[in-house]
């Protein structure tokens, strides 16, 4: 009896992964899973979706985190220097505000830590100012100090400076004079908002580095004659959309930094397109998280796909010829311990609608010394090995998590063979007895070197008789830069089965070299391994740059499974490689040769083909793109065993495709073929005319349609090798989706298809085939908010290194902020508060610690729930000395915005100690001693035509607690330094 999987229709298998790969194409992730997992339902023994739908979630994850750190990294480096800038104008309120928001982005951050120290010994008064600016002269005779200093040009200087050290520059405070942009890169910066940019004259002087800046919330449309298309280089940054020929409307989604390529009747632009803040809006009340952050609450989603095909000599006479309709309900949500979800899949049979999968589970839960944590229940899905449990589908329960630091990986299975057991008709299921059970442990899961040991077994009396009971087998990756290299080596106790794959990437270019030996009797838990009974190899390579790639791939093997017995030790070889040229910008090339020849396998074949693809874009009347191909094929098969499949064939295509309309545009392409058919000596001319319209749109914000016109006319159809179908026919289909909300979407899709006959042994016949659907999701009324105990001390770290000691005092009566609750410290400086939320910020307000003591520990920490966590916070009366490095050139002898200020300065504390100026021109030496110190500047680390204000040597006398200002002030050289 068959599964399950078989008894469905291929036809809504096929159509799911269709659908999944557009919206992949799109980027809408939800939708692509939501298709693959309507796959999966439609033929359950294919792992091939599933697969693709973890795969997508990683993306998502991974997406998703880097997103987050980017937004954090980027908050915290605005709010740090809107601090600085605060700060120099002498409004301590605002820049501990600024300071205190930037931690709250990176906890860790060094800087939000030091400048919130900083300005609480500036008020506290323990900051010593910078000595007075001595006079030209005083300079003069310290200069004769250094021999030969070292020359640098401004030039030099400049290309030294890295793209992510210009990035840093050019992202700087709107408000701040202190960096622009190259006068080579056009920044059009008056704060573009809801409005529309005409791509003219004078905007195309100024390619192709022209530069957007978009404030998050609002939009910009450019506006030009035929937009043929457009590429964002970086995605999820923006989006684009189209609003008819002539315009785009670009969104911002994330604040960060893309290009974008746009081809229209003049040509190519390119623009580097920067999302910022909102200048007012950020500069009156950063956006900021609040100090408590909230699961979100469970989510509820449908999904249902239903297709029915008719078919009859007429379109009234047309009978239904099968019915198909999924159901999925499913419920996920953020437990204290987990994410937890479930599922249940229905399918209609002709009589009724049963369950036919379903699967409960629990991610990402921890405890007990384990991590990420998963379990399930019921219908699952897991794959070990291509060698002993290949992606099997089973009912019953999975379980699998990481320990000791996460340096040790541990899964478990064991259920029923899905294989075997499915429904048979509605209401009978068949229960046949065959289980499996595995276990899978890794040694450094997270590393590129990693070491596993697999075990399954399979029984029961319903199990297939060729395969084995039980699987052993050893996996290992090795890093050797460049290369990974990975083995298995498998046994099922008679025979056995070894792999081995290494990769080379770099630079664009890929080369794998992958070895294999499995045993003719070697079987998985559930059944043939791929390339049963072969020993080969398989060689590749990948390289794509600008104008060209190239893909190829031959694998020559040695079948011991099926071999020939007249020459059984043959080598078999399949090759195949394609290259593609973009020979203009207008104009491509593409050639694909395939060779195969298997002279060891049971039925020997020699196979070659050759295609070669030109395609041409014009521009024609109306400035309408016409985009052509002209095309050539040669194809010689031989089959020892079977001369009536023995041809030569030649074939010449063309084709073109041209819009007419805005969202209407008219396709045909022809190709003639020569077939020589050896075994007949015949000669056919087999030919095939293709045509049509297309016309696809979006009606509204929320209904879009397509619809399609298209006529087919084979020629020469009848021979035995002619490839084509025999049928000659028009179609005609038409689809509209309907999208109230974003997540939620009606769709319908019909096709109507007249088929006669070309070929006399082909029938002639009327098809209807219509699909709709229904995707839905939204919030239920209730969320899980872990509650856990955050506790700690505050403490006197009298060795300044952030760890609390024995033996170092508590601080009492200090303002613990814990998410949006303050708790003091006790006597012993103990403090603990309740909270109930995914994660709260922790931080300590120095203010109301003694006179003196400044945080040795960063002052605010991000914590997750639900478990107890200790955060410590550590107070020390160490010294430090700040300052700017600076171009004094309104000569007011202190750091302003009018001044100019040098990166790069390298400053020396006591002939040990380096610090180089950043982007702002700041240095900072912490835990300093209290007592004399010598604070040296080198002079061959300044720009060339910078001398400083003061002497090169200083004596600096720091005491406890306090820190030591001491800017430097720059001159512009009037002569040349001998």
């Amino acid at each position: 009896m068959e599964p399950l999987a078989s008894a469905q229709s291929k036809e809504s298998y096929s159509y799911c992964l269709d659908q999944a790969q557009a919206a992949l194409s799109r980027n809408e992730y939800i939708k692509a899973i939501d298709y693959l997992k309507r796959a999966h339902l439609a033929s359950p023994s294919s792992k091939y979706p599933l697969e693709k739908v973890k795969a997508i979630q990683d993306l998502i994850r991974n997406r998703s985190r880097y997103d987050d750190v980017q937004r954090r990294l980027r908050l915290y480096n605005k709010y740090t220097q809107m601090g600085k800038g605060a700060f120099e104008r002498g409004d301590y309120q605002k820049a501990s505000y600024y300071f205190h928001y930037a931690g709250l982005m990176v906890p860790d951050g060094k800087k939000s830590g030091q400048y919130i120290n900083l300005i609480k010994r500036t008020v506290e008064r323990r900051v010593v100012d910078v000595p007075d600016v001595k006079n030209e002269n005083q300079f003069s005779s310290s200069v004769k100090v250094f021999d030969n200093p070292k020359i640098i040009d401004q030039d030099s200087l400049r290309n030294q400076t890295s793209k992510d050290e210009n990035l840093k520059i050019i992202s700087a405070s709107v408000k701040s004079k202190k960096f622009l942009p190259s006068q080579k890169m056009p920044l059009i910066t008056d704060k573009i908002s809801s409005k529309t940019l005409p791509l003219d004259d004078a905007l195309w002087a100024s390619q192709p580095k022209t530069q957007l800046q978009i404030e998050h919330g609002s939009y910009l449309i450019l506006e030009s004659r035929d937009i043929d298309r457009f590429l964002v280089i970086t995605p999820g940054i923006i989006d684009i959309e189209r609003l008819d020929r002539d315009h785009l409307k670009i969104t911002p989604i994330h604040i960060g930094t893309t290009f974008v390529h746009i081809w229209d009747s003049r040509g190519r632009w390119t623009f580097g397109v920067q999302i910022i803040f909102p200048v007012q809006a950020f500069e009156n009340k950063p956006q900021v998280p609040t100090g408590e952050r909230y699961v979100d609450p469970f989510k509820f989603t449908y999904a249902l796909d239903g297709g029915s095909l008719y078919r009859g000599n007429s379109i009234r006479s047309s009978k239904r010829e099968n019915l198909n309709m999924q159901q999925v309900l499913a419920v996920k949500g953020e437990t204290p311990y987990g994410v937890a979800d479930g599922s249940v899949g229905y399918y209609k049979f002709e009589q009724s609608t049963e369950a036919t999968n379903y699967t409960i589970g629990l991610s990402g839960a921890k405890g007990a010394g384990f991590t990420g944590v998963n379990v399930r229940g019921y219908d699952a899905v897991k794959y070990f090995s291509a060698l002993t449990f290949p992606g099997q589908y089973f009912r019953g329960f999975l379980i699998e998590g990481k320990t000791l630091g996460e340096n040790i990986a541990a899964t478990y299975v064991y259920g029923q063979d899905r294989f075997t057991y499915s429904y048979i008709s509605p209401g009978v299921v068949e229960d046949r007895r065959s289980y499996i059970e595995g276990a899978r442990v890794t040694l450094f899961p997270n590393d590129d070197n990693q070491y596993s040991v697999n075990y399954a077994r399979g029984y029961g009396p319903a199990r297939q008789t060729y395969l084995k009971n039980e699987v052993y087998s050893l996996e290992a990756q090795h890093r050797f830069e460049p290369m990974l290299l990975k083995g298995e080596v498998a046994t099922n106790k008679d025979t056995l089965a070894e792999t081995i794959s290494s990769r080379i990437q770099s630079d664009g270019r890929l080369l794998h070299v992958d070895f294999r030996d499995i045993d003719k009797e070697f079987t998985t838990i559930t059944g043939l391994p791929s390339n049963r009974g072969e020993i080969g190899a398989n060689v590749g390579m990948d390289m794509d740059y600008d104008l060209w790639s190239i893909n190829s791939n031959v694998d020559f093997y040695r079948d011991r499974f099926l071999p020939n017995l007249d020459d059984p030790d043959s080598i078999n070889y399949d090759l195949n490689s394609s290259v593609n040229f973009i020979l203009n910008d207008t104009m491509g090339f593409a050639s694909t040769v395939y060779y195969l020849d298997t002279p060891g396998e049971l039925s020997p074949r020699k196979n070659f083909r050759w295609m070669n693809t030109l395609s041409k874009q014009f521009k024609v009347i109306g400035n309408r793109d016409l985009r052509t191909f002209v095309g050539g094929s040669y194809n010689r098969n031989r089959v020892k065993d079977t001369p009536i499949s023995e041809y030569d064939r030649y074939a010449a295509s063309a084709g073109f495709q041209v819009g007419i309309i805005n969202h209407l545009s008219y396709f045909a392409n022809y190709e003639y073929s020569w077939v020589d058919e050896l075994l007949s000596g015949r000669l056919s001319y087999p030919s095939v005319f293709n045509t049509g319209l297309n016309y696809a749109r979006e009606l509204t914000e929320k209904i879009s349609t397509n619809i399609g016109f298209y006529y087919r006319d084979e020629q020469n159809s009848d021979g035995t090798n002619s490839f084509l179908a025999g049928e000659d026919s028009i179609t005609g289909n038409l689809g509209l989706s309907y999208r109230p909300t974003n997540s939620s979407e009606l769709f319908v899709d019909s096709r109507v298809r007249n088929v006669w006959r070309e070929n006399p042994d082909n029938p002639a016949y009327n098809e209807i085939d219509v699909r709709w659907g229904l995707r839905s999701s939204w919030d239920l009324p209730f969320s899980w908010n872990p509650s856990g105990v955050i506790y700690g001390v505050v403490y006197k770290d009298l060795n300044s290194d952030g760890q609390k000691d024995p033996g170092e005092p508590g601080i009492a009566d200090v303002h613990i902020k814990v998410g949006k609750q303050e708790v003091l410290t006790n006597s012993y400086g103990r403090y603990k508060a309740k909270v109930r939320a995914k994660e709260v910020m922790v931080s300590a307000d120095s203010s109301t610690v003694a006179t003196g003591y400044v945080l040795s520990t960063p002052a605010i920490f991000e914590i997750s729930i639900p478990h107890k966590q200790s955060v410590n916070f550590g107070f020390t009366a160490q010294s430090g000395i700040y300052g700017i490095v600076y171009y004094d050139r309104n000569q007011d002898n202190q750091p302003n915005q009018g001044d100019e200020f040098i990166q790069k300065a390298r400053i020396i504390l006591d002939d040990t100690v380096n610090e180089i100026s950043d982007y702002d021109g700041t240095y900072f030496f912490k835990n300093v001693g209290s007592g004399k110190h010598t604070l040296r500047i080198d002079v061959n680390s300044l720009p060339i035509e910078y001398l400083p204000l003061i002497r090169l040597v200083n004596r600096l006398k720091v005491e406890e607690g306090s820190v030591y200002v001491f800017h430097v002030p720059l001159k512009k050289k009037s002569v040349a330094v001998e």
